[in-house]
């Protein structure tokens, strides 16, 4: 591949294609378009007919305008700038209303053999049997304990008793946990209920699909943030056999599809419709699945309460009981994964079995081809999602979310790789069906729809948004409630920014990241590096800078574990031999093995100054040919790294006293030892010192991250997070990481919190400002490489 070829970033045009309904006046949208870009009426005329009305822009932009043209009332499609454009007499009208008459097509009913019967049968008897021998466990231990508690004599004494009560305590509380789960509810995640107002075109286009697959619409229909569909009972178990029944969208499908992939996937949903006895038992099978799979894996609070008074030692002579007790719970939560997976063995056949049938109702009412291409668009629209939500991650460091979830999902996939798709076709081959499996594999499924060879339902190519009033309204609402009520996001309403805010911050995030290996490369391990304020001589950088540095770490934390275990042979705390790898715990050994390691560390750390030197060397050099029209940002981040690396010592303070803290908060009650009582109240007050000192010198530094709000002239994007538009110093940006400045009063494990925050805030914001000059650095490097640094002979 040349070096052309490696560097080249595929453009992309929007190209307008007609109306998005016949029933649109054509003056209104034509004002529309006048108004939104500003064009001359005969202009915006001449749009509607179809133009390219963008060249060669990136796909996120295209996207945006296309979604922009579709809620004014016109179509539009996104193209590779390189395809080559239709002839003028090629005309397309994609006109919704004409597509939703057009299902004259109905699915056959489904053939209920012998074997599926059965299959169901076994569906019935494992979501009863199963549960039912748990219920004859809990009743068993019940009359044990009765039994124990009438024919086991008490003997008078004290001892006596506390022996006798003692089983029974334990019994107790293996009852009370075994009978939890009855009332154990699985988490539902939030969905909006859709009003036929919202989208109107959508509740006709469910009307029509349930005319084909001859099943009675659905009571409701829902919307939320995930890549996915399903129907759930109305109205309880019962509710599938009186076949009432509620349909979720993921609003990405909606992003993401054209109304004919949608068709596909609503008529795959009404094919479980139309199975109302496998429904009804599918339902109940699912619902004991998922109070089981809650009991075996989701940790009671109770339990973890146990847990501590385990370790804590509070109980006093009913610990015995409290372990065996704990024991026991667990042992419950090991039976109820057992027969979680006993249950599925039990019932998956069926469940493919019902996936097969629905697949064919899909594949009669919109067509073969159109449901082999949909298993492709399902994954590259559930790998949009997975990385718009890392997008979003990292993106929260810096006090921004998506306003819009579902579009960034899709947008996320519009832009995958080739690779990438590679590897989902793959994947899809590679995939087989297993026995405990709910699903066939899609290859199977492929396979099927194939063999029917049935004709594609024309006039589909229409996105699937346009089935909406106004899908990023909706779509809004729904990602912010996802964030406040999924999420636990207090402060999510003042954190949404318009999308492709988030793309540049994630952009911004991977070219600093990117541009730190290749400018610095291991000579920077993620370290507060200590540059001086003025640098004449070039250093020289030692051999393997990577080593050294992550040397130096390895004796810092060695000196850590030294220092622990200091401060608990002087409170007396005695330790078996290897506690934190250190054989000798008395306190000549230990003074011995300090001054070594100290006097390793101080050798370590000068070795790594002289590296932090030739990296200060080498990005000042390249600052001399830093292009001008960024000289005085990179001139900025320079001095804010220089001013800050003084931060260093408090920082590597802070990680000493919150490794102290921590230690002390996890094992005080077990060492009441006043000595180390009086070790954590000064190790607090150190901790609280160094941060409110960090805290001061923050709020004398900038802000120095870039506000992308600001930077986007779009008035869309223009926000009103008040609250990152006021991070005007550092420390207003740290104070949403829970970095403030601490009271003297402040509990020991709160300040061990914000210690921590303070610690990792600082470490983000360095390497951000790090990363962001070093790109400055990268680029001027290719139109000028500064010189080497030669690294010595090791």
């Amino acid at each position: 591949m040349s070096a052309g070829d490696s560097d080249h970033i595929d453009t992309f045009r929007v190209r307008t294609v007609g109306l998005r309904s016949a029933d649109l006046d054509i003056a209104t949208v034509t004002a529309g378009l006048a108004e939104q870009f500003k064009l001359e009426p005969k202009r915006a005329r001449a749009i509607i007919k179809g133009r390219v009305v963008a060249k060669e822009v990136s796909a996120e932009k295209a996207r945006a305008l296309k979604t922009k043209l579709l809620k004014i009332g016109v179509v539009a499609k996104v193209e590779k700038s390189d395809a080559e454009l239709p002839k003028e007499n090629d005309t397309y009208t994609p006109n919704i209303d004409r597509y939703l008459t057009g299902f004259s097509r109905h699915a056959s009913g489904i053939d209920r053999d012998l074997r599926y019967r059965l299959l169901a049968t076994a569906m019935i008897f494992g979501a009863i049997v199963v549960p039912a021998l748990y219920f004859a466990m809990l009743a068993g231990l019940g009359v044990g304990m009765w039994q124990y508690a009438v024919h086991v004599p008490v003997h008078k004494s004290f001892g006596g008793i506390l022996l006798w009560i003692t089983p029974l305590l334990t019994g107790l509380l293996i009852c009370v946990f075994m009978l939890r789960p009855i009332f154990v509810s699985a988490h539902r995640h939030t969905r909006m209920q859709l009003n036929q107002s919202q989208a109107p075109q959508l509740f006709e286009l469910v009307r029509r699909i349930s005319e084909a697959t001859g099943t009675p619409a659905p009571e409701a229909i829902y919307v939320d943030c995930e890549a996915n569909a399903y129907v759930t009972s109305a109205a309880g178990l019962k509710g599938y056999l009186k076949k009432r029944l509620e349909l979720t969208i993921g609003m990405p499908l909606i992003y993401g599809m054209n109304t004919l992939q949608l068709s596909s996937v609503l008529a795959h949903e009404f094919g479980h419709f139309s199975q109302s006895f496998e429904m009804f038992t599918s339902g109940l099978v699912n619902r004991v699945n998922s109070w089981m799979g809650t009991c075996g894996w989701q940790k009671d609070p109770l339990e973890v309460r146990l847990e501590q008074w385990c370790e804590e030692g509070k109980a006093g002579f009913f610990d015995f009981a409290i372990v065996v007790a704990l024991w026991s719970i667990r042992g419950v939560s090991w039976l109820f994964r057992k027969l979680y997976d006993l249950n599925l063995r039990l019932t998956q056949s069926l469940s493919q079995q019902m996936e097969f049938n629905a697949d064919d109702h899909a594949v009669q009412v919109v067509g073969s081809n159109v449901f082999v291409g949909l298993s492709t668009r399902v994954r590259e629209l559930l790998h949009g999602e997975s990385m718009a939500w890392y997008a979003n991650q990292g993106a929260y460091n810096e006090n921004r979310l998506f306003e819009n979830l579902p579009a960034a999902a899709a947008a996320y996939a519009d832009t995958l790789t080739e690779d990438m798709k590679a590897q989902i076709q793959q994947e899809i081959e590679a995939h087989t069906t297993e026995y405990w499996s709910s699903h066939p594999a899609d290859r199977e499924r492929i396979d099927r729809a194939k063999a029917h060879d049935i004709a594609d339902l024309p006039g589909g190519d229409i996105p699937a948004t346009s089935l909406f009033a106004d899908s990023d309204k909706l779509a809004m609402q729904v990602t912010l409630q996802t964030y406040t009520r999924d999420r636990g996001l207090k402060d999510a309403g003042q954190c949404v920014v318009g999308n492709q805010v988030i793309l540049d911050i994630h952009k911004h995030q991977d070219d600093s990241a990117n541009a730190i290996e290749a400018f610095l490369g291991d000579a920077y391990n993620g370290r507060i590096c200590r540059f001086e304020e003025k640098l004449v001589n070039a250093p020289e950088m030692p051999a393997a800078p990577g080593v050294l540095a992550n040397i130096n770490e390895e004796k810092r934390r060695r000196l850590d574990d030294l220092f622990l275990s200091s401060i608990y042979s002087n409170a007396g705390v005695v330790f078996e031999p290897g506690t934190w790898d250190i054989d000798d715990h008395t306190a000549d050994a230990l003074d011995a093995e300090m001054r070594k390691c100290a006097a390793e560390q101080r050798e370590a750390e000068n070795k790594v100054a002289s590296v932090d030197a030739a990296l200060q060397h080498r990005i000042q050099t390249a600052m001399t040919t830093v292009a001008q029209h960024h000289r005085e940002r990179a001139t900025f981040l320079y001095g804010w790294l220089v001013q800050s690396s003084r931060w260093a010592e408090d920082v590597d303070a802070l990680s000493r006293h919150g490794a102290v803290l921590n230690a002390l908060l996890q094992t005080l009650s077990e060492h009441e030892a006043p000595a180390l009582a009086r070790t954590l109240e000064d190790y607090r007050s150190h901790a609280i010192e160094v941060v409110n000192r960090l805290c001061v010198r923050l709020g004398r530094m900038p802000n120095p991250l870039p506000d992308h709000d600001e930077a986007n002239d779009t008035p869309e994007l223009t926000r009103r997070d008040s609250r990152a538009k006021s991070s005007h110093s550092a420390a207003d940006f740290l104070a949403t990481w829970g970095v403030a400045e601490l009271g003297k009063d402040d509990h020991a494990s709160h300040v061990l919190d914000v210690a921590g925050n303070t610690r990792n805030g600082i470490f983000f914001l360095y390497h951000r400002v790090l990363g962001e000059l070093s790109q400055y650095c990268v680029n001027s490097a290719a139109a000028s490489a500064p010189p080497e640094i030669k690294a010595k002979a090791s």
